[in-house]
């Protein structure tokens, strides 16, 4: 069974492109110790020329990645201070 269409609140047209503002019900939030935060990887300067900081989501509007890198964040960390919230619907779950 294939995913329903999302519902296209508004969209744009670029010179290639178009951007669509879709309709999300819920959105998932990583958060540490209860607080949203950022995410960013710095790279040491021998490292293989990627371009810079890279500043990963923190937010999804599907479960899985959000707990997969939250599980991942925990470990990297040694902690369980890494967790993930629902937002959707004018109400927090």
């Amino acid at each position: 069974m294939s995913k329903p269409a999302p519902t296209i609140i508004t969209e744009k047209m670029k010179k290639l492109y178009v951007v669509q503002i879709l309709k999300a019900e819920t959105l998932w939030v990583i958060t540490y110790r209860d607080k949203p935060f950022c995410l960013k990887y710095v790279y040491p300067m021998n490292a293989p020329q990627v371009g810079g900081p890279k500043y990963p989501k923190t937010a999804y509007n599907s479960p899985g990645h959000a707990y997969n890198t939250a599980e991942k964040l925990n470990a990297l960390f040694e902690t369980t201070d890494f967790a993930v919230r629902q937002i959707g619907n004018d109400a927090e779950v």
